[in-house]
């Protein structure tokens, strides 16, 4: 993928989240089973990043990301939860995306 950096008007922004809850999702290669952390209290993003360093086994990998509550309501009523992909890849076959929620 290339990039596509172009300049912006950064009054766009409405909200910002100045302590985000970050996840994290501990994958064996074989796409089989998948741990999932939730972390908080992190004052930035590198380190979350060295603890998912240091926490995934020899055979894993994983994905980070930040879990994003929606203000808004979804259709029933319930909050939409959404997931910034920050690194990673999940295993093929497999999808962050399915584990949401």
């Amino acid at each position: 993928m290339a990039l596509h950096p172009h300049l912006v008007d950064p009054r766009d922004i409405t909200v910002e989240e100045s302590d985000p809850t970050y996840r994290v999702y501990f994958w064996d290669r074989t796409g089989a089973h998948c741990r999932e952390y939730d972390v908080t209290g992190a004052d930035v993003v590198e380190e979350v990043i060295a603890w998912s360093d240091a926490n995934v086994r020899e055979n894993e990998t994983y994905v980070l990301g930040v879990r994003w509550l929606e203000s808004w309501s979804a259709p029933g009523g319930e909050n939409e939860v959404a997931f910034i992909r920050l690194t990673g890849d999940p295993p093929p076959g497999q999808s962050v995306g399915d584990r949401v929620g």
